[in-house]
């Protein structure tokens, strides 16, 4: 879940913001997002949905590799992109939660959107946007 205070964005921030932004790892896997407002909408609509049962991805309907997550944080953010930081640092500062950002999963919000949710931000140029701008 994306929110500028708390959970990985401050960490994924961080290395961009010191002007170091890169890939993490390889940078080629798929990163399973979701901006907050997106988050707590769906809950909602779920919630007052009836009909809503089971298990219901929430990530936002875009696919995106962590290179391409990373790059559009720099343009946001106004930051060069250029700095790969390699897995084993990750690994290494983040421990388990490395494999949050290292080692991502394709997936889609199909239930999601087949029960009538419209996202807010689709993508994530419009999410990173809103948060930090």
């Amino acid at each position: 879940m994306l929110d500028k205070k708390d959970g990985l964005m401050p960490l994924m921030a961080l290395p961009v913001r010191l002007f170091m932004g890169g890939p993490m790892g390889d940078g080629k896997f798929c990163m399973p997002w979701i901006h907050i407002q997106d988050w707590v909408g769906a809950m909602r609509h779920l919630i007052a949905n009836e009909n809503a049962r089971g298990v219901y991805n929430l990530i936002a309907p875009v696919p995106t590799s962590n290179a391409e997550f990373n790059r559009t944080l720099a343009s946001v953010l106004r930051r060069p992109y250029w700095f790969p930081v390699p897995a084993f640092l990750l690994r290494t500062f983040l421990g388990e939660m490395s494999v949050l950002i290292v080692e991502g999963r394709f997936s889609q919000p199909k239930r999601l959107t087949e029960s009538g949710y419209r996202f807010q931000f689709p993508g994530p140029r419009e999410a990173l946007t809103d948060l930090f701008s």
